[in-house]
């Protein structure tokens, strides 16, 4: 049964009832005017005419003082109606509001966003209620999950961040089971944010950012190690502000075959140039770069020597990470 019917059998319900007891309070009336008009008859025959007048004066009285009491009794029904009706207005717009027992959010926990959430660069939509904040010290950088609740439309709060986030660099979008995910890289930060509806009837966008790093920040917690004292620096120098990462010695009848570690911000062809201008008098020289990685190896300065290195990201910062190996040769 729809609710159109329902309402409608509701209604027909009520006027039967409102009929019947209109009816019943007829009949009852009637009743009353024909058993008044029977007992005055008798008393006609039995009094004078004084009687019958003072009698008659005390029916109009008491059915004036009954008029009275039946109007006041209606206004004051009236009255209490009214005050009912705006009683139940206020009381139904009461608990759609926020706090109230019908509340979304009202299962929620008060909570805040952690210490250097980036609110400047991830907002959070009219102050949603946050109700999870969590930052996580990674060494060099951050991690944040925060969880905000709504008591807005879904597509509302979807198109806010969809609209904020929609030139971001690696952007994609997806809809799954879950919700809405939003993933890519905006204003230092890699994001992946979800916005989806909750069992309360709240609407929840769960954001998780990873701080990107400055180079320098990193380079310096990779630069871990320490120059072997007999390497040949002045022959097969560092690039200025790589980071030595780890070294290997070997030793074999009195040779010292060295491989060093590093990493650097600088580009491959940075690289590949520096090490041209640095490193002369090559024989059997081999060269090859490209954008994703290198090799120079040749001899010279009585060290056989190869120099190669490729792209890797480590703690979201696109660096080089390179390696030098000298072998001296045979006299």
């Amino acid at each position: 049964m729809n609710l159109k019917k329902l309402l409608s059998l509701l209604l027909i319900f009520c006027l039967v009832f409102s009929f019947a007891a209109c009816g019943s309070r007829g009949v009852d009336d009637d009743d009353d005017d024909r058993s008044t008009r029977s007992s005055r008859r008798v008393d006609d025959d039995d009094d004078d005419r004084n009687d019958g007048k003072k009698a008659e004066d005390d029916d109009n009285d008491e059915k004036d003082d009954s008029g009275k009491k039946d109007n006041k009794d209606d206004e004051d029904k009236k009255d209490d109606d009214g005050k009912d009706d705006k009683v139940s207005r206020e009381e139904e717009e009461e608990s759609k509001g926020i706090g109230s027992v019908n509340d979304p959010l009202a299962n929620f926990p008060e909570g805040k966003l952690p210490e250097g959430y980036p609110i400047d660069k991830y907002p959070n939509y009219k102050d949603g209620k946050v109700w999870m904040g969590i930052r996580h010290d990674e060494g060099n950088y951050y991690k944040y999950t925060v969880a905000v609740v709504y008591a807005e439309e879904f597509n509302t709060i979807d198109k806010f961040y969809a609209d904020y986030l929609k030139n971001a660099a690696d952007y994609s979008d997806q809809k799954t089971p879950l919700g809405n995910v939003y993933t890519g890289i905006l204003d230092g930060f890699k994001f992946n944010i979800i916005i989806s509806e909750t069992s309360e009837g709240a609407v929840q966008a769960t954001i998780e950012l990873t701080e990107i790093p400055s180079a320098d920040n990193v380079l310096k917690s990779l630069d871990r190690a320490e120059l072997p004292s007999g390497y040949p620096i002045n022959d097969f120098p560092i690039i200025d502000g790589a980071a030595l990462y780890d070294v290997s010695e070997s030793e074999s009848d009195g040779s010292v075959t060295y491989i060093l570690y590093l990493y650097t911000d600088k580009s491959i062809k940075e690289i590949v140039k520096f090490y041209d201008e640095e490193i002369t008098d090559i024989q059997d020289k081999y060269k090859y770069s490209d954008s994703d990685g290198f090799s120079i190896s040749g001899t010279s300065k009585g060290y056989y020597f190869s120099i190669e290195g490729y792209m890797e990201t480590e703690n979201n910062v696109e660096l080089i990470k390179y390696s030098i190996m000298v072998d001296p040769t045979e006299d």
